[in-house]
């Protein structure tokens, strides 16, 4: 079984468009055109069971539209399960992230700079210590986004920050990236051996050495750590078949391809639908 724990799609009205902007501005490549039918082709083919979608508010006025959009694929997907969106500087953040949590939504995604909040601010922290208080599952970008040259939004240094406001324990939380695109080893000691979990999402913009990621599970724990493919700028099918050549054990293997996934949104084996995918 596999669990995909960060990957996108894009309303039809707007995928060509943001795709395109996002190609021409980081020079890399989509794997899928980014909308939900060309997503379904490239799952059902890819050996994975379930995709988490992470929708981001990037305005606090998309908050509507973003979760009316996402509770639609969710009542007509049972390989989906996306997360609702709310923006920490929106002036009713706090009602909204209780609206999240009852409108079902396991979670939610951040993303500081495409937010323009650092990770690091009273904004940020106050957002992530209620939404975790409220039980949802907060999967935020960390690190370097080729979009935002030169941000520290994200950084290990405001991870770090973070961390020592919060407390390592708070409950929930998943760095995206391993903990940081573009990271450099010695950050490891930054943001490694903390108790939040990190997503393996890292084959895309600016790729992390395999060596460096073995280092890095084998460092934060593979109990701690979440397959992610950030679709559709990575192939599923592809990371999938990287991570299976790790000098992991088939326990450590299955903590990261779903286990952990599982125990995040509180959830068994028998809640996952979709059966038949398999690698």
């Amino acid at each position: 079984m596999v669990i995909d724990f960060h990957s996108h799609v894009f309303p039809e009205a707007i995928a060509e468009k943001a795709l395109s902007h996002i190609e021409e501005t980081d020079e890399c490549h989509r794997v899928t055109n980014g909308t939900m039918k060309d997503f379904q082709e490239n799952i059902q083919n890819s050996g994975v069971n379930l995709s988490i979608l992470l929708p981001v508010a990037t305005s606090p006025k998309q908050f509507e539209t973003i979760n009316k959009v996402a509770l639609g694929y969710n009542e007509k997907y049972d390989n989906v399960l996306s997360f609702g969106g709310a923006h920490p500087l929106s002036n009713h953040w706090k009602e909204e992230l209780k609206e999240i949590k009852s409108m079902g939504f396991k979670g939610i995604k951040m993303h500081p700079d495409c937010q323009d909040t650092p990770l690091d601010s009273e904004e940020s922290i106050r957002f992530i210590d209620y939404a975790a208080q409220l039980g949802l599952v907060n999967v935020i970008h960390t690190g370097f986004d080729p979009n935002y040259h030169g941000s520290t939004n994200c950084d290990p240094r405001a991870i770090r920050n973070l961390l020592d406001a919060l407390g390592e324990d708070i409950p929930n939380l998943v760095l995206a990236h391993l903990g940081g695109l573009d990271f450099h080893p010695e950050d490891i000691d930054l943001i490694c051996d903390s108790k939040v979990y990190f997503d393996i999402a890292c084959y895309n913009f600016i790729p992390i050495k395999d060596d460096l990621i073995q280092k890095i599970v084998k460092r934060h724990g593979a109990d701690k750590i979440v397959f992610g493919s950030d679709c559709p700028w990575s192939d599923p099918k592809s990371d999938i078949e990287r991570i299976l050549t790790y000098d992991l054990s088939d326990e450590e293997k299955d903590k990261i391809f779903y286990k952990n996934a599982l125990k995040l949104l509180k959830m068994k084996e028998e809640d996952i639908k979709v059966k038949s995918y398999a690698f």
